[in-house]
């Protein structure tokens, strides 16, 4: 799971201009990943 997540996370920075923490955590939930701040931190 963590290296999908990881790969969803390059290609959501590559995709959008992604600013914050916040920001990258609530693209991924809205993906479907189960995720906080804390871990995408």
């Amino acid at each position: 799971m963590k290296i999908s997540r990881q790969a969803k996370i390059i290609e959501l920075i590559n995709k959008y201009d992604i600013e914050t923490q916040e920001e990258l955590a609530e693209r991924l939930m809205r993906d479907g990943y189960n995720v906080t701040q804390a871990t995408v931190s």
